[in-house]
């Protein structure tokens, strides 16, 4: 199993916040990691996310995580040089933005009513 494998296993099936994003940035083999959107609860601790992006050597992954699934990649892509991460991140980080507040969206309607 892969190190970065090992760390997407090892995510609590819970929203984290950004103390867990910045341990999974300095994790081994990790280039950077980051949320595309951050929510702030009614009360309680600060920030927290369901959406991380996880950038390795060659990979952009787009994790989310799904009520009853836990943390799933969304999207996988790889990329060879810098000119191509270039794209590859945009691209990634587009989508994971359009898919994370669609999710949050969709719960709002779901906790709030339309």
């Amino acid at each position: 199993m892969s190190k970065e494998s090992s760390l997407i296993s090892s995510l609590p099936d819970r929203p984290v916040t950004r103390s867990v994003v910045e341990a999974i940035d300095d994790a081994d083999g990790i280039r950077r990691a980051i949320s595309p959107t951050w929510q702030s609860p009614i009360q309680g601790d600060g920030e927290h996310t369901e959406d991380l992006i996880i950038i390795t050597d060659d990979h952009v992954r787009y994790l989310s995580r799904e009520r009853g699934e836990g943390w799933v990649i969304k999207r996988d892509e790889t990329y060879a040089d810098d000119e191509e991460f270039e794209h590859v991140m945009d691209d990634v980080h587009d989508y994971a933005c359009d898919y994370s507040e669609e999710r949050i969206e969709k719960k709002v309607r779901e906790d709030y009513g339309e």
